[in-house]
């Protein structure tokens, strides 16, 4: 029997988080037997500015996911004007040319099609992808774990990635001087099964 797991995603998912507003077309033939709980689910970061730890998050996220035990199938799209990071500053700021440049990326993706055959000391499971932002991909790994909560399938996963990798905070922001660059990525998503 075919089964979805939610995952990311930064990132991670299935349909009703929010629609991409870019002309970015879903991964076709995607099968999919759950329904995520936008209300009860996240895509959320943390960093530093100045010394300052913040947290923000994306409120949209869209996402097509297949897994059956051997194969996974992950397609996660996030719309980056979504943004929210705190302040009505970072807001602002994160949009532009030298951070998302959303006039001309204006979604991420994050596309994951295996599994790491090796679960973490914990237990957890590793999805291994790829993200893609600002025209630029780089492998990204999500240790995650699955529960189930009264009937519903909760997938919670929290990983690390270094912004400048993506050229996200073009120079002169592209050092720890103001705003640190590495990102603490968690993600919760919840679903029920169709």
């Amino acid at each position: 029997m075919r089964h979805v797991i939610p995952t990311l995603a930064f990132a991670v998912l299935l349909g009703g988080c929010g629609a991409p507003t870019a002309e970015i077309v879903p991964a076709a033939a995607f099968e999919t037997n759950y329904t995520v709980i936008p209300e009860e689910s996240h895509i959320r970061f943390s960093s530093e500015q100045e010394g300052e730890p913040f947290t923000g998050e994306f409120t949209e996220f869209d996402a097509r996911i297949f897994y059956d035990g051997d194969e996974i199938d992950v397609q996660v799209l996030i719309p980056l004007t979504s943004v929210r990071a705190g302040s009505t500053d970072r807001n602002s700021t994160l949009p532009g040319p030298a951070w998302f440049d959303v006039k001309a990326f204006p979604v991420a993706e994050f596309r994951a099609t295996e599994l790491s055959p090796t679960p973490t000391r914990d237990g957890k499971l590793i999805a291994l992808g790829t993200l893609t932002m600002k025209g630029i991909s780089a492998d990204v790994s999500l240790p995650f774990r699955l529960t189930e909560e009264n009937g519903r399938t909760v997938m919670e996963g929290q990983t690390s990635i270094m912004r400048t990798d993506w050229n996200v905070g073009a120079a002169p922001w592209d050092t720890d001087e103001y705003v640190r660059r590495q990102v603490d990525l968690d993600v919760r998503i919840v679903a029920t099964t169709d």
